[in-house]
């Protein structure tokens, strides 16, 4: 039976990598019973309402395990059918659109940044002239992190596209990290992802819920949302 997991900014589930320092470095056979005791483990030792954990494969889904409850000091328990908000982690969705439109050769990893938007390089810091799609989803493109949650964004007129507002803005300043090799050195950014992400949209036609629709939902079958949970049902986490 196909399951189709529910997310919220496209995230099936959050899936624990290392488990944060209770020991899946060990010796015992993955088990239902295993996995249900590390999301409980997490969740206390984190204090978060609600853990979902899920060990897959490139075919299946192998053991998941879903603890908590859906809101802090409350009874109600979270379930499989829930939605999660993973932030930062529907980057690599973005990424797998990307694959995808690579392979269908609408774009290319090489693909320059000002290829698609010439438009924007008036104005542009010299420096970004020749950022890529891989250079952007690298984070090797000396955009500025928008990490912090302090920085000051551009004021967008009404009658102004207020993204291609703020992706000048970005390409006016001066790059965040230096070039090493020919490139930029590493620098998380999330606003990095933003203008990769309008690349995907202009290779493809699509806006972003359309891309999430078409190769997410259509191709995967993971349902996707965009949005908090609490929005869309406020039972939800």
């Amino acid at each position: 039976m196909k399951r189709i997991i529910k997310v919220v900014l496209i995230a099936v589930s959050v899936i624990l990598i290392c488990c944060m320092g209770i020991g899946l470095a060990t010796n015992r056979p993955l088990s239902d019973t295993y996995i249900e005791e590390v999301a409980d483990n997490a969740r206390k030792i984190w204090n978060i309402p609600a853990v979902s954990i899920s060990v897959m494969d490139s075919e299946t889904i192998l053991y998941n395990s879903t603890e908590g409850f859906r809101k802090a000091d409350s009874t109600d328990k979270v379930t499989e059918e829930d939605y999660f908000f993973i932030g930062s982690c529907s980057k690599s969705i973005l990424a797998c659109i990307a694959a995808k439109l690579v392979e269908e050769g609408k774009i290319t990893w090489d693909t320059g940044f000002f290829d698609l938007y010439p438009e924007l390089k008036v104005g542009a810091n010299p420096a970004y002239s020749s950022i890529t799609l891989e250079n952007l989803l690298q984070c090797q493109a000396g955009i500025q992190p928008f990490t912090s949650g302090t920085e000051a964004y551009p004021q967008a007129d009404p009658s102004e596209n207020p993204q291609i507002v703020f992706f000048k803005y970005l390409l006016g300043k001066e790059p965040s990290s230096q070039k090493e090799n020919g490139r930029f050195a590493f620098l998380y950014s999330n606003a990095s992802y933003s203008l990769a992400g309008a690349m995907l949209e202009k290779a493809s036609g699509m806006n972003w819920e359309n891309l999430l629709d078409t190769y997410i939902e259509g191709e995967i079958g993971i349902e996707t949302l965009v949005g908090l949970p609490y929005l869309f049902d406020e039972d939800q986490p």
